[in-house]
């Protein structure tokens, strides 16, 4: 649509206005819902008309036309901009961006880009993927440092980890409703991960 056009659509949309107006103060339920039904139309052609202008201002921006294209590229400013574009869901751009810098072997950035993310939402379920995914970044970042050798560096990050949950994000009062604390008992993070540590460098030390 061009900028003739979309003049045109706000020009519809404030006499739209009017007519809703108007629309009140009369007792013609028919005439009622017709100016509805076509106004709202007009106003879902704006708002279409709005969100194609900031997609051509993205593409233009960050060089990948869509969320997914921005992923690919590593490119994860462009893929959040998308996203609240579009409404998507930023708890996959933090799982690709961590992930990038764990690669690169910045470990630092890769946990921090998990800590900074935020929900809205109220319930505990994203707190325990966040928990999860901190959990499996800090356990790769370890057994990287188990591989050069480096113990000492594995624990400090081994003590990163939270020593109050489970490594599915769950405190001890949680943990035995979820598992068979017979069975499986419960284990904090920084347990589990001290232990690990502990084990490879007894055999690797041989």
């Amino acid at each position: 649509m061009n900028f003739r056009n979309f003049l045109i659509l706000k020009f519809k949309i404030s006499i739209c206005s009017m007519k809703i107006l108007n629309c009140q103060l009369s007792l013609n339920i028919v005439f009622c819902l017709s100016i509805l039904w076509s106004c709202g139309e007009s106003e879902q052609d704006l708002i279409n008309v709005e969100r194609a202008k900031k997609d051509a201002e993205l593409v233009s921006k960050y060089g990948c036309d869509s969320y997914e294209d921005c992923l690919s590229k590593f490119d994860f400013e462009g893929a959040r901009a998308f996203s609240a574009l579009y409404g998507a869901d930023e708890f996959d751009i933090v799982k690709a961006e961590s992930q990038y810098w764990l690669r690169q072997k910045d470990y630092k950035r890769s946990l921090s880009v998990i800590d900074e993310y935020q929900t809205d939402e109220q319930f505990s379920e994203f707190d325990k993927l966040q928990a999860e995914l901190r959990y499996n970044t800090v356990s790769a970042i370890i057994d990287d440092y188990i591989e050069e050798r480096n113990f000492i560096k594995a624990k400090e990050y081994a003590l990163k980890l939270d020593d109050t949950e489970s490594k599915e994000g769950y405190n001890r009062s949680e943990y035995g409703q979820h598992n068979d604390e017979k069975l499986s008992p419960f284990s904090s993070q920084q347990d589990d991960m001290l232990r690990k540590i502990e084990k490879a460098e007894k055999l690797l030390s041989k």
